[in-house]
């Protein structure tokens, strides 16, 4: 696979990633409650419950990791090694996709930073970066 189609491969990653917990907490009405990291913990919860998950040939979805404070992560271990310009370039895709999304805001108006962490077949961690308004 050509590194344009791994980097788009984990980009569709993160989309469905954010699609799906946004749209879970739309539904039960998250992030207008007193305790936003108890939120956060139950969202994780319910996700989880669905994961390990490959979601693309590239790209498995391993977790949600909660914290600290107002914070939590997706992690995913990745088939195949990015180079530091498709690390790069996710990296500033992911940011401008999730600070761009409507789905988003009421995360990050509650003051959450969403953390992107991936990690190498033998679980080395390859890339990490965060995302916050």
């Amino acid at each position: 696979m050509n590194s344009k189609k791994v980097v788009g491969a984990v980009l569709g990653v993160v989309a469905f990633a954010v699609a799906y917990a946004v749209a879970f907490n739309a539904a039960k009405g998250r992030f207008g409650g007193k305790s936003v990291e108890r939120e956060l913990e139950t969202m994780a919860a319910e996700l989880s419950k669905r994961l390990p998950m490959q979601v693309d040939p590239v790209t498995r979805w391993d977790r949600v990791e909660v914290g600290p404070g107002k914070s939590y992560a997706y992690i995913y271990t990745l088939s195949q090694d990015l180079t530091p310009a498709e690390k790069t370039a996710l990296q500033q895709r992911v940011t401008s996709q999730a600070l761009a999304s409507q789905e988003m805001k009421p995360i990050f108006q509650a003051g959450v930073t969403v953390w992107y962490r991936y990690y190498d077949k033998a679980g080395n961690k390859v890339q990490e970066f965060s995302v916050q308004r």
